[in-house]
């Protein structure tokens, strides 16, 4: 089975993104750019524990998305492949869990904000593709397609987000 290359990118993508994650949680002046001027600066350590967990969800993504997306061309199938596969997404989904299931209500905010944007963008692009399907003639997606799309539209609306407080 050949590699899936929209899969691959998305997975360097999202590890590129981990790095600047980890990067701005260390840089004081970004940090600090990144949560405003008029934030208290008592809420510093949990922010920077905040984008710190982040980095570390967003590098379990892409190691996950590598693996689905190359794994079967480099030999990697059966149940050890999924075994793995599925204890990288149960680490995932606990820090997820941990980050925000607390009560910050910055971020709150930001989980919301990426929510609710992430979630129209991909409704109207998946209502898109399937009005192409069927009037157009455009080709059926295949699972891992349409988790690829998904995680990309999350990820741009999260940088967009992110590049916003950035910018001031």
């Amino acid at each position: 089975m050949q590699a899936h290359l929209g899969g691959l990118a998305l997975g360097l993508a999202l590890a590129l993104v981990g790095v600047l994650t980890f990067v701005t949680a260390s840089q004081e002046r970004l940090l600090q750019k990144w949560m405003g001027s008029t934030v208290d600066h008592g809420q510093f350590p949990a922010a920077r524990r905040a984008l710190r967990g982040q980095g570390m969800v967003l590098f379990l993504s892409a190691a996950a998305t590598v693996l689905v997306s190359a794994g079967p061309s480099i030999g990697l199938a059966g149940d050890a492949a999924m075994a793995l596969v599925a204890a990288l997404v149960f680490i995932q989904a606990f820090l997820i869990w941990r980050l925000y299931g607390n009560r910050d209500p910055f971020v709150r905010q930001i989980l919301g904000e990426t929510a609710s944007m992430a979630f129209w963008v991909g409704i109207a692009g998946l209502f898109l593709w399937a009005a192409a399907e069927r009037f157009a003639g455009a080709g059926r997606l295949e699972a891992l397609d349409l988790v690829v799309a998904g995680m990309a539209v999350h990820g741009a609306t999260v940088m967009g987000i992110c590049a916003r407080r950035l910018r001031g």
